[in-house]
């Protein structure tokens, strides 16, 4: 039956969460058939396909639709339940996740960090202490994000301004490009949110114009600055990447190409599903990508070099690895996730509301399943 509606299931645009399946595989294929044998963790040779070593960039992307869905999650709440629902979204699967990361780290041979595996499982301290899989390192960079958000809140009215937080974010980017700037991150620090910040903006802007109809000069001026800083950003982690594994370095030119990508590919995909069916697989869809992004990268890695070091098989594991992954993620996300984030929620709000009266406290422990979606 159709259903007219722009929106999927618990106000999601529909199409965002297939995109969001779809960012993790091609994260999965740039790490196993790229980054990890350029890298030297895979043995296989790398797969030189056209576009592929560009699939790091969607990353990118993700973090515009952060932007877009985390703005827009800010407007409906207050203060406390937004930093709650954040907690609630990231945690639950971290607690699986992590874990099992930590496990296969130490049966592999090697020393996982403690700390990294607390980290990974109190979420906040991401931002400063590395977790236990090289993927989290998008994770601190988000709970930066989400912790400029919360603190925006605090303060003002961050319906009123969007656009300047958007314009904010853009030029602490552009001022981190100045020689000599204090308040960037380190060469080798694995959460440089200033890279990022553009995309989060860009993000945010497209919610005032996709969902808000919002299209004032200063809204258009401001997501043409940010354009500029997501042109320049792609340009230099294109170079980055490029002089790391193949001393080369891409034309100028590929940095607008790539934002404009970027940028065109996230406003495709915020559409609505016309089809109950279909909003209910591109949710599962959606819900599933999260858990393949915690546990693809380490655990991949160890898995395919175990066949290939220890089982001496000839032919490519990788797909059914990747396979693999998905079935892992699939059920941790349909059969594990969504109860443990009930109890994960309840105890969120008893905290966040430790300080009102008991009544108050009793309806805010009153999670469910849905809640935690």
């Amino acid at each position: 039956m159709k259903n007219n509606s722009g929106r999927g299931a618990n106000g999601k645009i529909d199409y965002l969460e297939a995109l969001r399946f779809i960012l993790a595989c091609l994260t999965m294929a740039w790490h196993y058939y790229y980054f990890g044998p350029l890298l030297g963790v895979i043995g296989a040779a790398p797969l030189h396909l056209p576009g592929l070593r560009y699939c790091s960039f969607g990353v990118d992307i993700f973090f515009v639709l952060s932007g877009f869905i985390i703005i827009g999650s800010a407007l409906t709440r207050t203060a406390g339940e937004f930093l709650t629902n954040r907690l609630v979204r990231l945690g639950p699967c971290l607690l699986i996740c992590a874990p099992i990361t930590f496990a296969a780290t130490f049966a592999a041979g090697y020393s996982p960090s403690l700390p990294s595996l607390l980290s990974s499982i109190l979420v906040l301290p991401l931002p400063v202490v590395a977790g236990v899989d090289w993927s989290y390192w998008s994770l601190g960079t988000l709970v930066t994000f989400y912790v400029i958000v919360f603190v925006a809140m605090q303060l003002v009215d961050i319906g009123k301004h969007i656009t300047t937080l958007a314009l904010l974010l853009t030029l602490f980017s552009a001022v981190t490009l100045l020689p000599g700037f204090p308040l960037k991150a380190s060469p080798t620090s694995p959460f440089p949110f200033e890279r990022y910040a553009p995309y989060f903006a860009a993000g945010m802007l497209l919610h005032l114009i996709i969902t808000k109809r919002r299209f004032s000069a200063g809204v258009l001026v401001t997501l043409a600055v940010t354009f500029v800083l997501i042109a320049i950003r792609s340009w230099m982690d294109a170079a980055r990447i490029s002089e790391l594994f193949t001393n080369t370095s891409p034309a100028p030119v590929s940095g607008p190409v790539m934002a404009l990508a970027a940028l065109g590919i996230f406003i495709c995909f915020t559409r609505k599903a016309n089809y109950a069916w279909l909003k209910r697989l591109y949710s599962v869809l959606g819900r599933t990508a999260y858990p393949i992004y915690l546990i693809h990268q380490n655990l991949g890695y160890m898995l395919i070099s175990f066949a290939e070091k220890r089982l001496h098989l000839s032919l490519d594991v990788r797909p059914l690895v990747m396979a693999c992954m998905v079935a892992l993620s699939l059920g941790i996300a349909v059969y594990l996730e969504p109860h443990l984030a009930v109890r994960y929620r309840r105890l969120a709000n008893y905290l966040v509301s430790a300080k009102r009266p008991l009544s108050a406290r009793m309806d805010g422990s009153k999670a469910t399943v849905r809640d935690a979606e």
